[in-house]
């Protein structure tokens, strides 16, 4: 028959913060370090997130690149500065709102897209599509580069042009595939029909960046 002796003391130790604990660091501290942790990790994010040439964007510049753009399911009126500071306005208040932005070569869906990203109060990262495809093929066999491994844990994400040749089923898909998992926000420019992001991509990115609820359409 077990017998188990419950007539010892617990062995109490003292916790850099003062408390007793049965471990050290006691739980406070070890949560209060790994918020502590991810909040560097975001912020590192955050310092290299714009690209230079949009670091200093203004509604103004926007304005410029821009012009007049369509939210799809979402009725939009008035000049292209009214519909400029609504836009801007949708971004704050859904921050988990997906969003692709779907224009011709200088359209200025680049530009719109980092201006989301920008006013979105989430961390976020810039990153172009083509050069997550170059760093996998340059990345060691087996091993996924630090880059895309941050755009796919990125608070919100700017995934910029997204192409049809030399994309295929790699980072770009797996970045759109493993962000929709973790239910994170994308925004993903392309100049590419849903037809060509399918033959690109497949069915399921299609979904993920022009049909489900959770996105939206921006078409400039």
């Amino acid at each position: 028959m077990l017998h188990f002796d419950f007539s010892e003391e617990p062995v109490w130790l003292d916790c850099k913060c003062g408390a007793k604990t049965n471990q050290v660091p006691c739980w406070d501290c070890r949560n209060t370090a790994e918020a502590a942790t991810e909040k560097r990790y975001q912020d590192a994010i955050r310092d290299r997130s714009i690209w230079e040439k949009y670091r200093d964007l203004t509604a103004e510049v926007v304005l410029a690149r821009v012009g007049m753009f369509h939210v799809e399911t979402q009725k939009q009126k008035g000049t292209p500065a009214e519909r400029l500071a609504n836009f801007t306005a949708f971004v704050r208040a859904n921050p988990r709102q997906s969003l692709t932005f779907v224009g011709e070569a200088g359209s200025g869906k680049t530009t719109l897209a980092t201006w989301a990203l920008i006013n979105n109060p989430r961390f976020g990262l810039w990153v172009n599509a083509s050069d997550m495809e170059q760093a996998r093929k340059e990345q060691e066999l087996g091993k996924v580069a630090d880059r895309e491994r941050d755009a796919k844990r990125a608070q919100v994400l700017v995934l910029d042009e997204i192409k049809s040749e030399g994309v295929g089923f790699g980072a770009t898909f797996d970045i759109i595939n493993q962000r929709h998992g973790r239910n994170l926000p994308t925004y993903a420019t392309t100049g590419l029909s849903d037809m060509k992001i399918g033959a690109a991509l497949g069915d399921g990115a299609v979904r993920r960046l022009f049909e489900e609820p959770g996105v939206k359409v921006v078409r400039l």
